[in-house]
C-alpha cells in the first residue's frame, strides 16, 4: 500500500509541475505544456485508479475476515453482528 501512495504522490508533484509549466508557458505557445500536462494528469489518475483498488482489496480482505470471525463465534465480544444461526437444523 506505500509504495501505491508513493506512486500517487510522485505522479501528483509530475501533476502540478506540468501545471505550473503550462501557465508559465501560457503567453507564448504552450501546445507541448499542454500535451505533458494531459499526459501527466492520466499519469495520476491511472495512479489514484490503482490506490483505489489496493483499498478495496484490502477493504474486501477485511469485511471477509470479520464475517468469517463472526461466523465461527471467534468476533470480540460486543461485535456489530450476531452470530449467524447453523445452516442445518
Amino acid at each position: 500500500m506505500d509504495s501505491a501512495i508513493e506512486v500517487m504522490s510522485r505522479e501528483y508533484e509530475e501533476l502540478v509541475a506540468a501545471a505550473v509549466e503550462v501557465v508559465e508557458k501560457s503567453g507564448g505557445q504552450p501546445g507541448r505544456a499542454l500535451e505533458e500536462l494531459k499526459q501527466r494528469w492520466q499519469l495520476f489518475m491511472a495512479a489514484c485508479d490503482e490506490a483505489e483498488e489496493v483499498v478495496e482489496l484490502a477493504r474486501r480482505r477485511i469485511t471477509a475476515e470479520h464475517v468469517m470471525d463472526v461466523a465461527s463465534g471467534m468476533a470480540p465480544e460486543g461485535s456489530a453482528m450476531p452470530p449467524l444461526p447453523p445452516i442445518s437444523s
